[in-house]
Parts: structure tokens; sequence; C-alpha cells
């Protein structure tokens, strides 16, 4: 595991050095001509205030999935199914149709080509896939848990110590991702604050930015 890790660093480092080498108007495996209109780039606090409210969407979600495993491994299993699927659809189609989560309306920001142009479903899903590739491996550590977990560590128990339990019993080899996770999300923020257009590793990816809207 700490050998996956470390790889997994080192692939990022290098990535972040060959990104602040390149043009800035340019990304990863695309030419584009940055000679479109002068556009104001979000910054760190409006995109975090618009991933926080986003959040908050998100847990009502979560709520009821934490209700659902109080009743069977079935329930919790679709509930679990239900807020994966929600929360990645929620993101990829939200940007592709309208350019804009309801967090980003409200905090006044868009996701825009380079260019400034509508993006589609194409860029949506770039800027999503590495979330949607976690979330898939959380799902597949999710169901193994929940076949290998005793009925006691499951029945006749707080939600918190259910989830505890589920957690416990979910693979070894899946016990790498997390960590993994965790660099994805904060290399994410080391990018976007080291860059002049503040683009993220997934807008890098997708070929996108984040812009402040015009009034």
């Amino acid at each position: 595991m700490n050998l996956i890790l470390a790889v997994l660093v080192i692939l990022l480092l290098i990535l972040l050095f060959k990104m602040m080498r390149r043009p800035s108007g340019m990304a990863i495996g695309v030419v584009v001509p940055d000679n479109g209109p002068a556009l104001k780039y979000a910054g760190f606090w409006r995109r975090l205030g618009a991933l926080l409210i986003d959040f908050l969407l998100i847990v009502p979600m979560t709520v009821l999935y934490v209700w659902a495993t109080s009743f069977s491994r079935t329930h919790a299993l679709a509930g679990y199914l239900v807020v994966a699927i929600l929360s990645c659809g929620y993101y990829v189609y939200c940007h592709a149709r309208f350019g804009q989560t309801l967090g980003k309306w409200i905090t006044g920001v868009r996701v825009t080509k380079l260019d400034g142009s509508a993006i589609g479903w194409r860029q949506a899903l770039l800027r999503s896939s590495v979330d949607m590739i976690f979330g898939a491996l959380g799902i597949v550590a999710f169901v193994m848990a929940l076949k290998t977990i005793p009925d006691d560590q499951f029945y006749g128990l707080t939600w918190q110590a259910r989830l505890k339990n589920i957690g416990a019993f979910k693979p070894a080899a899946f016990s790498w991702s997390d960590g993994a996770e965790a660099i994805w999300s904060w290399s994410e923020v080391v990018v976007m604050l080291f860059n002049a257009k503040r683009r993220a590793l997934h807008d890098f990816i997708a070929g996108t930015v984040v812009i402040i809207k015009k009034p």
C-alpha cells in the first residue's frame, strides 16, 4: 500500500511539474489558442463556497442512506448506490447542461472551455472522471464488505457502530484508495493555487476553466 501511494505521489508531482512548464493556455493533450475575450477566473474562495453549497445538497441523500442501512444489507447497498450515482450524476449533468451546479450558480461562477465557450458532455465527464473511478472503487469495496460482515456486527447497532463495522470489513486490497483519493484532492487544491487561471487538475484533464460570470 505504501508503495502504491508513493508511486501516485511521484506521478502527481511529475504531472504538476509538466503543467507548471506548460503555457497557461494549454490543456493536457490539447492545443488550444488562447486568443479569445478576456475572462475573469474564479479563485479559491468562490470555488470552495460553491463546493460547500453543493455538499449541503448531498447531505439529505446521505441521511437517507444511513437510515436505509438500519433495515437490511440490501437497503444499505441500494442507499449507497443511490447516493454515489446521484452525486456523480448531479455534477456531470449540471456542468454539461448548464455549465454550473447550483453552488456555482449561487456563487456566480461557470465552467467553460478555455476560450469562454460552453462545455458539453465530453468535458463534463472528463472533469468528473477521476472522482468516478474512486466512486467505482468505493462501490466495489462496499459490496464486498456487506458480503463478509457477520450479522451480529451489522444488525441491532447504532448507525455509527454499523458504519464503522462496514468500514472495518472493506477488503485490505482497497485500503490504498482512501489515501490515493486524499492525495488527489489536495493535489487539486495545490495545482489550482499555483497557476494564473486557477485551474485544478480536473480542469487540465478536461480542457476547462472556471470563470466569474458577467452580471
